[in-house]
């Protein structure tokens, strides 16, 4: 996608990723298009990597103005990326294969949640099997308000949030193939196939021009999440590339915890206290004015159940419950092996992004909420940044 939003006209390159992404159907130019700026690149280097072992990494380099783009990618990665941009898919049974689990009959909860006008590109290049789970949506990950903008709206029809997210990705691509394309910024793209936890050890797989080996801002998702690499890990593991503060005081190292909370406080037994539920549920109430229809919500079958569900984490004690994931994962301490401080008050992104902002009655109040428990969220996503010590 980064090689046809560098060199195909912004319009053309933004449509022809999306369909790239999203879409069980291609037309033949885009097809063209495809094999001119991609697959011909991937088959030469695959000529190349002929007679190599299969885990041998292979770069691939393409400059286009202050733009440069660098995929290294072991033997087999290589063969298996030209594999699938030459895969021909027998369109009627991996139809077949999408229907048999988005439209499953035991999953009527789960209806088909598809980007308009596209399908998905998610299809194994072996079997041609579905490899999305019945629940996915396109909406995850993206921020609502973002999305469903006035200008948004009036390209669609009035509820179709979809088609407001096409719109939204589409110009969210033109903007970013045009900022590459006129020299806007200078930008290198280094990508790479591998564990999160080998990726620092690969010999100058992290170092950017004129850095000296280390960087200003490395990001990791939420692989410190304790279901993956760990906090500890990942401050040693990513922590020493970070450049000191004498040389960048606002160098940081952010990390995402998606489970935590979930997690910690289910151990806690929050859950099943009483008192705690019931102060929780009345929280629920006050924001939706008490118009929740009780009968409906104690109705496992109605969609009321699960949206009343979503706000009871909504409104959860996440604060308290993150203290104590931190102290029985001994974040301090991590920190101190890492030679790392966790900051105070966040200064890249928001340390609580999806939390209620507005208190029940206050304006605005419920539409946030209807808004939250609507998306994806649950409240409990939390950034945490941390910087060298001085």
């Amino acid at each position: 996608m980064l090689l046809m939003m560098a060199q195909l006209p912004p319009s053309e390159a933004a449509e022809l990723v999306i369909h790239t992404w999203y879409s069980a159907r291609i037309t033949e130019a885009m097809r063209a298009a495809i094999n001119e700026y991609v697959t011909k690149a991937v088959e030469d280097v695959v000529r190349k990597v002929k007679d190599k072992s299969n885990d041998a990494l292979q770069s691939k380099n393409w400059v286009f103005g202050k733009t440069e783009i660098t995929i290294r990618l072991s033997k087999q990665q290589w063969n298996t990326v030209y594999d699938i941009l030459n895969f021909k898919h027998e369109l009627k049974r991996s139809e077949e294969q999408r229907r048999a689990v988005a439209l499953a009959p035991e999953r009527r909860d789960y209806r088909e949640r598809v980007l308009a006008p596209f399908g998905t590109t998610l299809f194994d290049h072996k079997t041609s099997g579905w490899l999305q789970k019945d629940s996915a949506s396109p909406l995850e990950g993206w921020s609502l308000p973002s999305v469903s903008t006035p200008e948004n709206v009036t390209l669609t029809a009035k509820e179709d949030i979809n088609g407001q997210l096409y719109f939204h990705v589409r110009n969210s691509l033109e903007k970013f193939c045009n900022r590459i394309q006129k020299g806007l910024v200078k930008a290198r793209f280094v990508v790479y196939c591998v564990d999160a936890a080998v990726l620092p050890k690969i010999p100058n797989a992290l170092v950017s021009q004129n850095s000296n080996g280390k960087l200003d801002r490395i990001e990791v998702s939420n692989i410190a999440d304790e279901a993956y690499l760990g906090i500890r890990k990942v401050l040693i593991l990513y922590g020493h590339l970070l450049k000191p503060p004498d040389v960048n005081r606002h160098a940081c190292l952010i990390t995402l915890f998606l489970n935590a909370c979930k997690i910690t406080g289910m151990m806690m037994g929050n859950d099943r206290n009483e008192l705690v539920a019931r102060a929780r549920q009345r929280q629920v109430f006050k924001y939706k004015r008490n118009t929740f229809d009780l009968r409906k919500v104690s109705d496992f079958r109605s969609p009321l159940m699960y949206r009343f569900l979503a706000g009871m984490s909504l409104v959860r004690d996440h604060d308290m419950i993150f203290q104590t994931y931190m102290d029985s994962c001994g974040f301090l301490p991590a920190a101190d092996q890492a030679g790392l401080k966790m900051k105070k008050k966040n200064t890249v992104v928001e340390a609580w992004p999806m939390r209620l902002k507005k208190r029940p009655g206050e304006n605005g109040a419920e539409d946030e909420f209807d808004r939250l428990t609507a998306s994806s969220c649950s409240g409990a996503e939390h950034y945490v940044e941390w910087t060298g010590r001085e």
